[in-house]
């Protein structure tokens, strides 16, 4: 396998080779590097896999730019090298350099394909002009023979690009471009050097890269483990791809994804799946298997280059893998979800390991793979094989393994593994102990011990970002920490699917499905149902036979000659026989509730989607009127489902607010974790919609935390406590003057993360040689003088401000309207921040009153400020005027 840094070097050296017999041939190198890329020599990353240099001064500068427009690549195929000279700008320019430049480019792409060939032409109807030039040869074992052909290439490039050069030039005299200057490429030398001497105690040559370690799930649950064992291979999906070397970037593999899957969302874990399987993954790289989110199935070695295997049904795209083991250990954590995921750098949160792959080999190659009975019986001889007879340990392990076995099949539905030995599964035998056995509190005693080391505390997080407005938090929300709380549909299994689709039904709405499923039943039936089953689980009714018997009757045809309840409400689709037993009239239910079918066809015939996410988040904004009911629970009217029916059957239930519902989602899901996102969380009465709450937020507080408190809650009577893997965080505009500040009650159990303007992130954002983060630098050391740094203005306001009239529409839509709101109106202030670009001052000493005696009435006649409307054409002078010089760009 080829070594980057190797190759890097080896270019290098052959380039100044070059430069050495001909001072006139310069090339470009690196000249930033952040951290981990400060001895590399070019553009590029080892985990890109490619680096590239350059032999022209092109500027150009437009939205996601960041290389060169002409590049010569280098790269690799496992121990093969590979090259390529790749063309590239922007189809929309929005100034003569970057116009020019793309004429360079595009003026050069005719000859360069009469004489070399393109790989792949380019096009003005994309985004980005783009073409790739063909070579000898798709890729080199000799790298010596690579770049003869390069420079070959090089002989009739470099002549056709100058030419375009020229040509251009005699239209656009001021366009920057030409052939990189001796002392340019001198100073880019001495600035690589520089670095390289910073950083000397980092060897320059290093060895051979460690191999990465790469966490992978064959399939939805693993559902093709055995067979990918048995093949020796690892496989993903997504096959209407196609080849995956066929894309040059993930951007290309997202747009296919679009293309061929559609959907919402921005893919980036389908994205790095795809990407990382054919270019990240190298031969001798680790992979190891898991189901699920807590155990681990085995792991291999890479031993091939990537795959398109036409010959397969399905998971087309492959790599060959000597299998090292197979078996099944159970995690004491929650792995990640993604099918695919280089987990190399990641910390392990064990005291035992630095790294977490680490731990998760250590799981596979340390731990004895016992079930929970065969650790009971070690367990008793441990604590209690000096006092009780081998012969009695064994008639204890006995009992416990069938009464638990036989417990746990008929309360939950479902066939006992005893080698599931997680901490999800291990609470759930709690409840199969009240009745007591033989040895059952010895059996007891071994379930909370072991319980007590698998508990992995994870402290939940109580946060609010708080800040100017328009410093990105509610952004940051979006963009940071919603895929945090989000899996994939193809990462969740078929019993979670089937607790979701049960969380959004109604009570006859699982009933009608039950009989679909049973036929004509009595009522003990039905409650023994899997959807009324799930129901109830997850319901607060506190009597589920009564809550049952009125939604029956409830939706009672009205002919029915066994009910005589007459409040009933549609749909009417059940009818009480002569035998008690109740039936579907399923003609009703086609006609009126159809998609009741569709649902059942989907749960039985699970098919997760690759393109649909599961939100583990609630998303709410508080305002003046959002209340405890909202939020906790409250008493909410039940309106009759017929328009026509008569008012007096109007009804009143406890309806869960919203953040009561995704407690009671955590509370069932403890292995994941779930938040609430607040927006705005200051303009609500914080205090009166927490309520009781707000003691139950508290981290210590929480359920499983080391003071866990629960209360009572007004209207259901139910007892109630915050789960542990529930997150809270809000986001408080410091600027909102119709606000209070927020009580010391919620201040006391949160923890307050400042977002002020981010300069950095506009760093480039420039019209007409306007840097606009020194325009919001200027005006926010006035506002801080005139006001306070809570009433800064926030860089989203600049953000994609590209052209003068996004800027001129900034100012006046967004940036003019909230100083008049911070300034009440004194437009004399605004002046003070903005300049006379904005304000102007109106003299007011012609004005004349009406005939009428004031004493000092002169006096009145003080100037006033009128507010400018700026347009395209004034922006940029108004802007200058603003700053008082013209800012330039910082060399």
């Amino acid at each position: 396998m080829i070594n980057y840094r190797d190759y890097e070097k080896q270019v290098y050296d052959w380039l100044m080779q070059k430069h050495d017999t001909d001072s006139t041939f310069t090339f470009s190198v690196r000249q930033n590097a952040s951290k981990g890329l400060e001895l590399d020599y070019f553009i590029g990353t080892e985990k890109s896999n490619y680096f590239a240099t350059t032999f022209w001064t092109l500027p150009v500068s437009y939205p996601g730019s960041s290389s060169d427009s002409i590049n010569l690549k280098f790269g690799s195929k496992g121990d093969s090298y590979t090259y390529k000279f790749e063309f590239t700008q922007t189809n929309k320019p929005q100034d003569n350099q970057n116009q020019s430049v793309l004429n360079i480019v595009q003026a050069s792409e005719k000859p360069i394909q009469e004489i070399l060939g393109l790989k792949r032409e380019g096009s003005t109807n994309k985004k980005m002009f783009s073409y790739v030039t063909n070579q000898p040869s798709e890729s080199y074992k000799d790298l010596t023979t690579m770049l003869l052909d390069i420079e070959k290439d090089l002989e009739l490039i470099i002549p056709i690009v100058n030419k375009a050069i020229v040509e251009e030039k005699k239209n656009n005299l001021e366009v920057t471009a030409h052939l990189i200057t001796l002392e340019e490429f001198n100073a880019m030398q001495d600035k690589l050097s520089r670095r390289f001497e910073k950083h000397k105690s980092h060897s320059l040559n290093s060895a051979e890269e460690s191999p990465k370690y790469w966490l992978y799930a064959p399939g939805r649950n693993a559902e093709h483990w055995d067979a990918f064992y048995e093949e020796g291979i690892v496989a993903i999906g997504w096959d209407k791809l196609g080849d995956l070397s066929q894309y040059e970037s993930k951007e290309d593999v997202f747009d296919a994804l679009k293309e061929n899957y559609g959907g919402e969302g921005d893919k980036r874990n389908d994205v790095a799946a795809n990407y990382e399987i054919c270019n990240d993954m190298q031969i001798g790289d680790i992979v190891i298997v898991k189901r699920g989110r807590g155990e681990l199935l085995g792991y291999g070695v890479i031993t091939s280059e990537y795959f398109f295997d036409t010959s397969r049904a399905g998971y087309k795209s492959c790599r060959t893998v000597d299998w090292k083991l197979k078996g099944n250990w159970q995690t004491t954590f929650s792995l990640v979800l993604k099918t695919l995921t280089d987990v190399t750098q990641y910390d392990s949160k064990s005291a035992e390991y630095e790294f977490y792959y680490e731990n998760l080999m250590g799981i596979m190659m340390n731990i004895d793979n016992k079930d929970l009975f065969e650790l009971y019986n070690d367990y008793l001889i441990k604590t209690r094989g000096n006092e009780i007879k081998e012969s009695t340990i064994e008639g204890y392990v006995e009992t416990a393994s069938v009464k638990i076995t036989e417990r746990w099949n008929e309360l939950y539905n479902d066939k006992f593994d005893p080698r599931l030995l997680n901490y999800s599964n291990l609470i759930k035998i709690d409840p199969l102990m009240e009745k007591g056995f033989s040895g059952y509190s010895s059996f007891a005693s071994f379930i909370y011990d072991f319980i007590d080391e698998l508990e992995v505390y994870v402290e939940p997080t109580n946060q609010i970002l708080f800040g100017p407005p328009g410093t990105g938090k509610t952004f940051y929300l979006k963009d940071e920490l919603f895929d945090k709380y989000t899996i994939e549909e193809t990462s969740i299994s078929h019993d979670k699917f089937f607790e979701e689709s049960v969380s959004d039904l109604t009570w006859w709405h699982v009933i009608a499905l039950a009989l679909l499923e049973i036929g004509t039943a009595r009522v003990n039936a039905i409650l023994e149902n899997r959807w009324v089953a799930k129901k109830a689980s997850l319901s607060e009714s506190k009597n589920v036979r009564a809550t049952l018997w009125g939604t029956l009757q409830m939706h009672t045809i009205v002919e029915s000659k066994n009910v005589a309840y007459t409040q009933r409400q549609a749909p009417f689709i059940f009818d009480k026989n002569e035998d008690k037993s109740w039936s579907l009239l399923e003609s009703e239910l086609k006609e009126q509730v159809p998609e009741l079918y569709d649902l059942l066809d989907k749960v039985n015939n699970f098919e997760a989607s690759p393109d649909k996410v599961i939100k583990n988040y609630s998303f709410v904004t508080f305002h003046q009127s959002f209340a405890y009911e909202d939020f906790i629970e409250g008493i909410k009217p039940v309106l009759p489902e017929n328009e026509a029916e008569d008012a007096k059957d109007l009804g009143y239930t406890i309806e869960d607010g919203v953040f009561k519902l995704l407690c009671t989602k955590a509370k069932n899901d403890p292995d994941n974790r779930y938040a609430i996102f607040i927006d705005e969380i200051n303009r609500g009465n914080v205090s009166a919609i927490f309520g009781e709450l707000i003691t139950l937020i508290e981290v210590d507080k929480r359920t499983g935390a080391k003071n866990e408190l629960r209360i009572k809650l007004p209207y259901s009577k139910k007892e109630f406590s915050v789960p542990s893997n529930l997150d809270i965080y809000g986001t408080m505009n410091t600027a909102d003057r119709s606000v209070e500040a927020l009580d010391t009650a919620l201040r006391r159990r949160f923890e307050f993360k400042e977002m002020m303007p981010d300069y950095d992130v506009i760093a480039n954002e420039e019209v007409e040689g306007v840097f606009l983060s020194g325009v919001l630098k200027r005006i926010n050391e006035r506002i801080e003088l005139l006001i306070d740094r809570d009433h800064e203005i926030g860089h989203s306001y600049f953000v994609g401000v590209e052209t003068v009239e996004q800027l001129a529409k900034a100012f006046n839509n967004k940036i003019v309207p909230l100083l008049q709101e911070y300034f009440y109106g004194d437009y004399g202030k605004i002046g003070l921040v903005l300049g006379k670009g904005f304000v102007e001052e109106k003299d007011n000493k012609t004005i004349r009153f009406s005939d009428f005696k004031y004493e000092n009435s002169e006096d009145f006649k003080t100037p006033t400020y009128i507010l400018k409307r700026v347009n395209s054409l004034s922006i940029v002078d108004a802007v200058n005027v603003l700053l008082n010089e013209k800012e330039t760009r910082e060399a």
